[in-house]
């Protein structure tokens, strides 16, 4: 998982939003169900004893899915982070999300495409219903090219399923997501 130390303290630091907010995991998927845009969290059992999590959704005019963003606040890292990610990004999907992600940081009304610099260096790990979970938890990882062209691809999936998304990105030059 972390090479050493300074990777994984890191990782923490990156995930710590704060002395009040502590570890705090940035969790988003885009759904299509309009009857039901708001998921079932992913279950906390392997999480640290004291894991919250919220929930938020919104989807902007003209946007053909809906985004839901979740909040994991955590103690401290799972033992097993790797695999509780990558079953938290499964789970998602499985309910039906188009693409499921997790990310440093996140403006909701104003994200830049997942594909660009900014998503390679801030998203540490994304499924779609095609590609199992992919995670890059420290810094040179999220650098290299084969993180971002997987992201770009991951995302081009979406576009396949929602051409208007592409369309509203491209007349407005950012992702209401």
């Amino acid at each position: 998982m972390f090479k050493n130390e300074l990777e994984r303290e890191t990782f923490i630091r990156n995930v710590t939003f704060g002395p009040d907010e502590g570890i705090c995991y940035l969790l988003l998927h885009m759904i299509r169900d309009e009857s039901r845009p708001i998921s079932d969290a992913p279950p906390l059992m392997r999480w640290p004893e004291g894991t919250i999590i919220r929930s938020y959704f919104g989807r902007n005019e003209g946007n053909p899915i809906y985004t839901e963003f979740f909040g994991i606040a955590a103690p401290a890292l799972p033992d097993d982070l790797e695999e509780v990610l990558a079953e938290s990004l499964s789970y998602l999907i499985n309910q039906g999300a188009a693409l499921a992600w997790f990310v440093f940081e996140f403006i909701f009304d104003e994200s830049k495409a997942l594909g660009g610099l900014w998503g390679a260096s801030s998203v540490y790990g994304f499924a779609s219903p095609t590609s199992a979970p992919k995670l890059a938890l420290n810094e040179l990882e999220r650098k290299q090219s084969a993180w971002s062209k997987a992201l770009q691809s991951a995302l081009e999936e979406v576009y396949r399923q929602y051409p208007q998304l592409k369309k509203l990105e491209t007349a407005t030059g950012f992702v209401n997501f």
